[in-house]
């Protein structure tokens, strides 16, 4: 009997334990962190070099964006960079929401991009910008913030 209760509870260990490394870190956070630190120096040539260095990533979520980002670090314009930021940030997070959906039955996998999106999530609203529910209707759909 005590053999079983160990075995049942070393089991359930990994479904207690944390699917993730704490210093687990999402490349868009640290380009978004890396070209916001830059944009709020007023350093635009900086971060014109950021999002060079990071062209691979915002050309996955869509040439328009990075090509906006371009322009926008050119023009000084620091309002644009940042709301290109914030849409890659979303598309993200879609995309974690898309692949959990998709493989929900995976317990570790489905907890590790929940973790994931709510990182990218509170990047987006970390400086107290209240939740914007319409605009993300606009990328998830009209069912994805409704309530059950």
């Amino acid at each position: 009997m005590f053999k079983k209760i160990v075995v049942v509870l070393l089991l359930a260990l990994p479904l207690l334990s944390c699917p993730f490394d704490e210093e687990d870190s999402a490349v868009t956070i640290d380009a978004y962190k890396a070209i916001s630190k830059e944009v709020k120096n007023g350093d635009f040539v900086k971060a014109k070099e950021e999002i060079v260095k990071q062209k691979e990533l915002y050309e996955y979520f869509g040439k328009p964006i990075f090509t906006a980002l371009l322009k926008s670090a050119d023009d000084k314009n620091s309002e644009e960079i940042k709301k290109m930021l914030d849409r890659s940030l979303v598309l993200e997070i879609k995309e974690l929401l898309d692949k959990t959906e998709e493989d929900f039955i995976a317990y570790k996998k489905s907890r590790l991009l929940l973790v994931k999106a709510k990182k990218h999530l509170k990047v987006l609203t970390k400086d107290g910008v209240p939740f914007n529910a319409i605009k993300l209707r606009s990328f998830f759909g009209s069912r994805a913030l409704a309530r059950p």
